[in-house]
Protein backbone atom coordinates (compact mmCIF):
# COMPACT_ATOMS: atom_id res chain seq x y z
CA UNK A 1 0.00 0.00 0.00
CA UNK A 2 2.93 2.32 0.67
CA UNK A 3 4.20 1.76 -2.86
CA UNK A 4 0.82 2.67 -4.32
CA UNK A 5 0.65 5.75 -2.07
CA UNK A 6 4.09 6.84 -3.25
CA UNK A 7 3.02 6.39 -6.87
CA UNK A 8 -0.11 8.46 -6.24
CA UNK A 9 1.96 11.21 -4.64
CA UNK A 10 4.38 11.34 -7.59
CA UNK A 11 2.07 10.91 -10.54
CA UNK A 12 -1.56 10.01 -9.89
CA UNK A 13 -3.18 7.95 -12.61
CA UNK A 14 -6.34 5.90 -12.91
CA UNK A 15 -4.60 2.51 -12.64
CA UNK A 16 -2.85 3.47 -9.39
CA UNK A 17 -6.08 4.81 -7.93
CA UNK A 18 -7.92 1.64 -8.96
CA UNK A 19 -5.19 -0.51 -7.38
CA UNK A 20 -5.40 1.44 -4.13
CA UNK A 21 -9.18 1.16 -3.99
CA UNK A 22 -9.16 -2.57 -4.77
CA UNK A 23 -6.50 -3.19 -2.13
CA UNK A 24 -8.52 -1.23 0.42
CA UNK A 25 -11.65 -3.24 -0.40
CA UNK A 26 -9.73 -6.53 0.01
CA UNK A 27 -8.30 -5.33 3.32
CA UNK A 28 -11.75 -4.41 4.60
CA UNK A 29 -13.12 -7.80 3.50
CA UNK A 30 -10.29 -9.51 5.31
CA UNK A 31 -10.86 -7.48 8.46
CA UNK A 32 -14.60 -8.26 8.45
CA UNK A 33 -13.85 -11.95 7.92
CA UNK A 34 -11.36 -12.06 10.81
CA UNK A 35 -13.63 -10.03 13.06
CA UNK A 36 -16.51 -12.44 12.38
CA UNK A 37 -14.18 -15.38 13.07
CA UNK A 38 -13.08 -13.89 16.42
CA UNK A 39 -16.68 -13.44 17.51
CA UNK A 40 -18.18 -16.70 16.17
CA UNK A 41 -15.25 -19.15 15.83
CA UNK A 42 -16.11 -19.77 12.17
CA UNK A 43 -15.53 -17.95 8.91
CA UNK A 44 -18.24 -15.99 7.18
CA UNK A 45 -16.97 -17.24 3.83
CA UNK A 46 -17.07 -13.96 1.90
CA UNK A 47 -13.35 -13.29 1.43
CA UNK A 48 -11.87 -14.81 -1.76
CA UNK A 49 -9.11 -16.63 0.17
CA UNK A 50 -11.66 -18.38 2.38
CA UNK A 51 -13.86 -19.21 -0.60
CA UNK A 52 -10.94 -20.65 -2.59
CA UNK A 53 -9.69 -22.66 0.39
CA UNK A 54 -13.13 -24.18 0.90
CA UNK A 55 -13.50 -24.91 -2.81
CA UNK A 56 -10.01 -26.43 -2.93
CA UNK A 57 -10.78 -28.78 -0.04
CA UNK A 58 -14.12 -29.80 -1.55
CA UNK A 59 -12.66 -30.41 -5.00
CA UNK A 60 -9.66 -32.28 -3.57
CA UNK A 61 -12.04 -34.66 -1.81
CA UNK A 62 -14.07 -35.02 -4.98
CA UNK A 63 -10.88 -35.78 -6.95
CA UNK A 64 -10.13 -38.66 -4.58
CA UNK A 65 -13.69 -39.99 -4.25
CA UNK A 66 -15.20 -39.57 -7.73
CA UNK A 67 -12.95 -38.41 -10.53
CA UNK A 68 -15.70 -38.62 -13.14
CA UNK A 69 -17.82 -36.15 -11.18
CA UNK A 70 -14.77 -33.90 -10.77
CA UNK A 71 -14.20 -33.86 -14.53
CA UNK A 72 -17.92 -33.30 -15.18
CA UNK A 73 -17.95 -30.24 -12.89
CA UNK A 74 -14.75 -28.93 -14.49
CA UNK A 75 -16.29 -29.35 -17.94
CA UNK A 76 -19.45 -27.49 -16.81
CA UNK A 77 -17.29 -24.71 -15.36
CA UNK A 78 -15.44 -24.30 -18.66
CA UNK A 79 -18.76 -24.26 -20.55
CA UNK A 80 -20.03 -21.51 -18.24
CA UNK A 81 -16.90 -19.47 -18.94
CA UNK A 82 -17.45 -19.83 -22.69
CA UNK A 83 -21.15 -18.96 -22.38
CA UNK A 84 -20.64 -15.82 -20.29
CA UNK A 85 -17.71 -14.66 -22.42
CA UNK A 86 -19.93 -14.99 -25.51
CA UNK A 87 -22.86 -13.21 -23.91
CA UNK A 88 -20.69 -10.31 -22.77
CA UNK A 89 -19.30 -9.81 -26.29
CA UNK A 90 -22.77 -9.72 -27.90
CA UNK A 91 -24.08 -6.34 -28.99
CA UNK A 92 -27.41 -4.98 -27.85
CA UNK A 93 -27.33 -6.57 -24.38
CA UNK A 94 -28.53 -4.26 -21.53
CA UNK A 95 -25.82 -2.98 -19.20
CA UNK A 96 -27.29 -4.65 -16.12
CA UNK A 97 -27.13 -8.06 -17.84
CA UNK A 98 -23.54 -7.43 -18.94
CA UNK A 99 -22.63 -6.48 -15.37
CA UNK A 100 -24.20 -9.65 -13.94
CA UNK A 101 -22.57 -11.80 -16.61
CA UNK A 102 -19.18 -10.20 -15.95
CA UNK A 103 -19.48 -11.04 -12.25
CA UNK A 104 -20.45 -14.62 -13.07
CA UNK A 105 -17.61 -14.89 -15.59
CA UNK A 106 -15.09 -13.89 -12.91
CA UNK A 107 -16.66 -16.36 -10.48
CA UNK A 108 -16.27 -19.24 -12.92
CA UNK A 109 -12.77 -18.15 -13.94
CA UNK A 110 -11.67 -18.26 -10.31
CA UNK A 111 -13.36 -21.66 -9.88
CA UNK A 112 -11.52 -22.89 -12.98
CA UNK A 113 -8.30 -21.75 -11.35
CA UNK A 114 -9.15 -23.83 -8.28
CA UNK A 115 -9.86 -26.85 -10.51
CA UNK A 116 -6.48 -26.40 -12.19
CA UNK A 117 -4.77 -26.00 -8.81
CA UNK A 118 -6.25 -29.30 -7.61
CA UNK A 119 -5.15 -31.06 -10.78
CA UNK A 120 -1.64 -29.60 -10.62
CA UNK A 121 -1.33 -30.38 -6.90
CA UNK A 122 -2.23 -34.02 -7.44
CA UNK A 123 0.02 -34.35 -10.48
CA UNK A 124 2.95 -32.85 -8.57
CA UNK A 125 2.22 -35.06 -5.57
CA UNK A 126 1.31 -32.29 -3.14
CA UNK A 127 -2.09 -33.78 -2.34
Amino acid sequence: MKVIDATLDDSPNIDAIRSLVELRIRNLQCFRELDFFCRNQKFKGLHPVVIHTRQFEELSKLWIIDRDEFYRRHYCCKNNIRRYRGRISQKGIPDNVVTKDTILLEKYRSLDGVFNTVINATINGNK
